[in-house]
């Protein structure tokens, strides 16, 4: 009988080598929504951030007590950031002792 050997069907084996295969389609576009997805995360999460930091800048600003004493109107601006922070006798005392300004 014609395919058999010693009383069995003949049949090829064929080796396939192991390699990875190149992801598809779909699974390349998975891949680069995830990506875009952490993306935009990290882009939102920085844009919370900056809104925070801003409303507290402007809580800061708003405000005209000193930040030290919490009593007087602010009436110092340091030189060279131009932060106005302090009164006068507050100034005094911050300069005296560390000469750098306090919210830098």
């Amino acid at each position: 009988m014609p395919g058999m050997a010693h009383g069995r069907a003949a049949h090829n084996t064929y080796l396939v080598p192991n390699t990875p295969q190149p992801p598809s389609d779909i699974e390349q576009i998975a891949q680069q929504l995830e990506a875009e997805r952490l993306s935009r995360q990290q882009l939102l999460d920085q844009h919370t951030t900056l809104q925070a930091d801003r409303d507290r800048l402007a809580q800061l600003v708003a405000a005209d007590e000193c930040i030290i004493c919490c009593t007087e109107s602010k009436d110092m601006v340091f030189v060279p950031c131009g932060h106005l922070c302090l009164c006068h006798v507050c100034a005094d005392v911050i300069v005296a002792d560390t000469n750098r300004c306090p919210t830098c």
